[in-house]
């Protein structure tokens, strides 16, 4: 099962249907699972038709089903079958990511800064007023999802297209405020996607970024 499964969110929708938004593997991509009639993920084990380790992990760990439980490898529940199951669900915290992890992942979804100490990392954003300093057009606060700041230094804003711009134009350099030369810090609604298309959060949480395939089924052997 690996030690980098960990739970982002949990949401109960009814009694027929849950979400669970997860972190697994030792590279920590987030995948999707939902069990409901016909349970499923968004990870590409699961998109080729395969139950994957994901489902058995929320099985396992997050509704302590038995291993012996003929509905671990069903493809299809019953209303009572789900019933059963999210009743007998006990919740465990200690599957939970930790609370930095929790923070960017909602960041990421949200557009909008979550700080995972106590506050204190907003108090340095100055306000949202005058010109971006790239395109001299006004800063609007009604427009804060589309303007970043400098969080490692002067805490000025600007639109985030014209920084874009100016990350494009430093070609391979370091990127740096356009304030206060500092480095800029990403946010974490910008978090590394990789190619295809899933959110790392591997050094967020501390663990390895590089993927752990040696339990990986090889379909062809070398036999000596």
């Amino acid at each position: 099962m690996g030690n980098g499964k960990q739970i982002l969110q949990r949401k109960i929708k009814n009694q027929r249907k849950r979400f669970a938004q997860l972190l697994f593997m030792s590279v920590l991509f987030i995948y999707t699972v939902t069990i409901k009639h016909v349970p499923n993920c968004t990870c590409p084990d699961f998109g080729k038709g395969n139950l994957c380790k994901h489902i058995f992990f929320i099985y396992l760990k997050v509704f302590r089903l038995n291993r012996d439980s003929s509905f671990i490898y069903q493809k299809a529940l019953l209303s009572k079958e789900l019933r059963s199951i999210f009743a007998n669900a006990a919740p465990d915290p200690t599957v939970l990511a930790n609370q930095s992890v929790r923070d960017k992942y909602k960041t990421f979804t949200s557009g909008e800064l979550v700080s995972d100490t106590n506050g204190n990392e907003n108090e340095k954003r100055r306000p949202i007023e005058g010109n971006c300093p790239i395109c001299y057009e006004p800063l609007e606060e009604k427009d804060h999802k589309n303007i970043v700041w400098c969080k490692e230094g002067c805490g000025n804003n600007l639109h985030k297209d014209c920084f874009e711009q100016w990350k494009r134009s430093k070609r391979g350099d370091k990127v740096t405020c356009v304030y206060c030369r500092i480095n800029w810090e990403e946010s974490g609604s910008e978090l590394l996607i990789n190619e295809e298309g899933y959110v790392n959060l591997g050094d967020v949480q501390g663990m390895n970024t590089i993927r752990d395939t040696t339990s990986y089924y090889r379909k062809y052997r070398s036999w000596y």
